[in-house]
């Protein structure tokens, strides 16, 4: 999501540094234009929801504001659906935001509207410390870890491997280690398995 939003911003940087031109705040308004694309607040965190048509819009406004019979007259001509479409906009992040952000997601989905949650980086570096934890605390237990525990560490695990055969990368990895939370001894057992350590040496 990083790399995506970092690609989706790089057209409105260079407009930046190149003419001065500043943004004006979007809200929920998606900057493509799409009718309800965007970052909603709910009770728990933040939804990330996109209609990015007019049927699945439609769809949106249907499921969370209006009856059945409503939505027959309301969506029946090309005018009464530009009046709906302004006052769901407006309606919507309303309802959104004291329900919780895994039923909006899964009632949302049920419309044919992709949903899903958003974490922040800060969580992201948070589970990520835990999954590097749980395997320096038992690095000779790789095997019985359940299957369904693997993915989440592989690719952590991948980026360490990478780092740790540059000649200049390896030093870093005990600090940004450290900085997760992990403890020296947690560090020094990844280590061993050759996760964070130079050529030929055995510990971080």
């Amino acid at each position: 999501m990083l790399d995506t939003s970092m690609m989706l911003m790089a057209s409105l940087v260079t407009r930046h540094l190149t003419t001065g031109w500043e943004p004006n705040p979007a809200g929920n308004s998606a900057w493509s234009g799409s009718p309800s694309s965007g970052a909603f607040k709910t009770s728990d965190g933040i939804i990330m929801i996109a209609a990015n048509t007019e049927l699945q819009f439609e769809s949106l406004c249907k499921a969370w504001i209006e009856g059945t019979s409503d939505a027959i007259k309301r969506w029946a001509s090309p005018a009464s659906a530009r009046r709906t479409q302004k006052a769901c906009a407006t309606r919507l992040p309303h309802k959104f935001t004291p329900r919780d952000g895994t039923r909006v997601g899964r009632d949302s989905g049920k419309h044919g509207v992709p949903a899903a949650r958003v974490r922040t980086c800060q969580k992201r570096f948070r589970r990520t410390s835990s999954d590097i934890g749980a395997m320096a605390g038992d690095a000779g237990a790789r095997n019985r870890k359940p299957a369904m525990f693997r993915p989440l560490v592989s690719r952590p695990m991948a980026n360490l491997r990478g780092l740790a055969a540059h000649p200049h990368g390896w030093g870093r990895i005990p600090r940004g280690l450290g900085s997760m939370g992990l403890t020296d001894e947690q560090i020094g057992a990844l280590g061993t398995r050759g996760l964070c350590s130079p050529p030929g040496a055995q510990m971080c």
